[in-house]
């Protein structure tokens, strides 16, 4: 049996894509240098005295269907219902600086198929400098698994 691992195309952060001075997937994570803030989106730090309150920006991994949605065979024939049943598949999202909203998102369910909705919400933390680092992670039921960060640079 073989088992592709999941693939993220990218990461949209307030509803844009993100280019690639700002973001790397997968393996090219391990080795990519530090961007500097000149090259990446920039936030203000949240000011608690705010009436509105803190910033909040959506961040989902781009994700498309077509290149994650894989047939589970043993799942499937599982009791010889021979059901057409979908790798399971899920998201979590993590940061070093700020607050992630809800860290874990179904991307895609056995019986229930895809989740086209799948994005979480971060808070711009009150204090810190420099850039700040989100991650997506895209799990499979099987241990395929693929990620990408996303660096923004904090504000004052």
């Amino acid at each position: 049996l073989t088992n592709r691992n999941p693939v993220i195309a990218g990461i949209r952060f307030d509803g844009e894509p993100m280019d690639d001075s700002a973001l790397c997937i997968g393996e090219a994570c391990v080795t990519a240098e530090e961007p500097t803030c000149e090259s990446l989106p920039q936030v203000e730090l949240c000011d608690p005295n705010e009436p509105t309150g803190c910033k909040e920006y959506e961040i989902a991994p781009i994700v498309e269907e077509s290149d994650n949605s894989e047939l589970d065979y043993v799942a499937s024939t599982i009791g010889g219902k021979q059901a057409r049943l979908k790798e399971q598949m899920w998201i979590r999202y993590y940061a070093d600086q700020g607050e992630i909203a809800r860290d874990a998102k179904r991307l895609q369910d056995a019986s229930e198929g895809w989740f086209a909705e799948h994005t979480t919400k971060w808070t711009v933390p009150e204090k810190g400098e420099g850039i700040a680092h989100l991650w997506t992670v895209v799990h499979d039921n099987r241990g395929g698994v693929d990620w990408a960060r996303l660096s923004i640079c904090l504000g004052s």
